[in-house]
């Protein structure tokens, strides 16, 4: 599963590098050492980079919610999104077949386990 994101989250890179940027500026935290004034720094050059002042609050809402999402299949899907697919409602949209979908598989093994019994 690692070696899989990790492919992921390189082809996410080469795709949408603005985006990867971004992902990655929310997901920025001051370094053990580091001064906080040198990270004030750090986080706003690489904001520059990412072209933050120009993201929509629905922009910046749905890379929160990416880099908030702990379960990696659903990461890996909502990864696997077009750019123009990052938005709060297009995340949902996903995130709401992924978790019909999972229900549906657990019930069906549920069955499955009752059946052999």
């Amino acid at each position: 599963m690692v070696e899989a994101l990790a492919a992921i989250d390189k082809d996410f890179w080469t795709r949408y590098p603005v985006v990867s940027l971004r992902l990655e500026y929310g997901k920025m935290k001051q370094k053990g050492s580091q001064k906080f004034t040198d990270f004030i720094s750090e986080q706003i050059q690489f904001g520059r980079l990412a072209d933050v002042a120009n993201m929509s609050p629905d922009a910046y809402a749905a890379m929160l919610l990416i880099n908030g999402c702990t379960d990696s299949k659903l990461l890996q899907k909502l990864l696997e999104l077009g750019e123009d697919d990052f938005s709060v409602a297009k995340l949902t949209d996903v995130a709401r077949k992924y978790e019909a979908e999972e229900l549906l598989m657990a019930s069906l093994k549920k069955k499955v386990v009752q059946s052999e019994k």
